[in-house]
């Protein structure tokens, strides 16, 4: 009788260290995992990976529009607003003269949401050098009133739009997968294996917590 031969997998290093991306921490284990298949979704398993790009999300600015409306527990007032953004009173004014505020702020002695929001966002822009003359190139691809949370955009000068910043706590699988493509495509074989005695290990943590509550249940 023949015996049935088996391909063994290459052996993996006894320790092996893996910086993440990002972060100072490093991460050491000595223990050599089973085989293990990990599943991404297969649409982003299809996307093509391209360096610096996010393709795991939408990254449409006017998502960051404020939209509500409401008004605030305690609403500011326009001109105690400007004085706190460092925007003089008279540009304030300027800016509904000449269509870019929706609103008068010396008639509105309170503002909602929506008008903060705007107040916020077109007045930053004067804030950070922007003169009247880059407000069109700059506020073009956005829709009026101009009440986006400007914590959540930022403008791609190379193609000349905003864009909704990433958040990777949103979609972890997908920017887990991507970050794989990314090792893939650079042939980056020590951290692949790394990411796998690492998942092994935590497989293994599990486990032993699991049967350790099923033998509880039985004491």
């Amino acid at each position: 009788m023949v015996a049935a031969s088996r391909c063994a997998p290459a052996p993996l290093p006894k320790k092996f260290v893996l910086p993440f991306a990002g972060r100072g921490d490093r991460v050491t284990t000595n223990q050599a995992p089973a085989v293990h298949v990990l599943r991404v979704r297969s649409a982003t398993a299809r996307a093509p990976w391209k360096p610096a790009v996010n393709t795991t999300f939408n990254d449409n600015p006017h998502l960051a529009r404020v939209t509500a409306g409401q008004q605030l527990l305690f609403p500011a007032n326009p001109r105690a607003l400007c004085e706190q953004m460092g925007l003089n009173w008279w540009t304030a004014l300027k800016l509904h003269e000449d269509g870019w505020l929706s609103f008068n702020p010396a008639a509105t002695p309170r503002l909602d949401e929506v008008q903060e929001a705007e107040l916020r966002f077109v007045g930053s822009l004067i804030i950070a050098g922007c003169d009247h003359s880059m407000l069109p190139l700059l506020l073009g691809g956005l829709q009026k009133p101009y009440a986006y949370d400007g914590s959540r955009l930022y403008y791609d000068w190379a193609n000349r739009r905003w864009r909704l910043l990433p958040d990777p706590r949103a979609h972890p699988e997908d920017t887990f997968a991507e970050w794989l493509a990314a090792l893939v495509a650079s042939g980056d074989t020590g951290s692949l294996a790394g990411i796998l005695e690492l998942g092994q290990d935590a497989l293994a943590r599990v486990r032993v917590g699991t049967a350790r509550e099923d033998l509880g249940r039985l004491v």
